[in-house]
């Protein structure tokens, strides 16, 4: 889903960018799919479904929202997984993962 999310967030910036030049797309989307690499990515599934269905907190997100607090849920308390935060400049979204007791970084 981050991945389609940077493609989208992309291209709108683009079309309603006046001043980019014809060429800024391209290498914005490179660069994304490299900066991806470095992530760990998490396949929405069954757990994830089910964290959303445990957890009545999330459902104060928007949709793809609650997917990310999920997700960042499950790398922090189902694969154990050290220092695992989120990072969100959305005060709904960050508000919902400090009550579930996910770690917050804005």
């Amino acid at each position: 889903m981050s991945e389609i999310e940077i493609i989208t967030v992309l291209r709108r910036v683009y079309s309603k960018g006046h001043n980019l030049g014809s060429n800024w797309i391209v290498p914005k989307e490179l660069l994304s799919k490299e900066l991806l690499k470095e992530c760990n990515i998490l396949m929405i599934d069954q757990d994830i479904r089910k964290i959303i269905e445990e957890k009545k907190e999330i459902s104060d997100c928007r949709t793809l929202d609650a997917i990310h607090v999920a997700s960042v849920y499950f790398m922090a308390n189902h694969l154990g997984l050290k220092n695992v935060r989120l990072y969100s400049l959305d005060k709904r979204v960050t508000e919902v993962a400090s009550r579930i007791n996910i770690k917050i970084d804005i």
